[in-house]
């Protein structure tokens, strides 16, 4: 899905995995998973490029989850700080 473009929420695994007849999944376990891999993979991101970033945000599986708050608000304060600093 991600390879396509397309963000891989849980409602699109749970259909793949379905279709494939992998077998059922705990709707809150999927999320918790998937939200766990774009969290390792935040770990990888240079922690102060807001654009990168936030195009990792824009990639998160379930929009509303708590770490997708926290790294919009890095960002949110990577951009107070280069206001301040004079810095685009």
């Amino acid at each position: 899905m991600a390879a396509e473009g397309r963000r891989p929420t849980p409602r699109r695994v749970a259909r793949v995995m379905e279709e494939r007849r992998w077998g059922a999944v705990a709707p809150e376990g999927l999320e918790a998973t998937l939200m766990l891999h774009w969290r390792v993979q935040l770990d990888e991101l240079d922690p102060e490029d807001p654009t990168t970033l936030q195009a990792h945000l824009d990639r998160a599986p379930v929009a509303h989850h708590p770490w997708c708050h926290y790294v919009a608000g890095l960002i949110a304060g990577l951009a107070l700080g280069a206001a301040w600093r004079g810095r685009p």
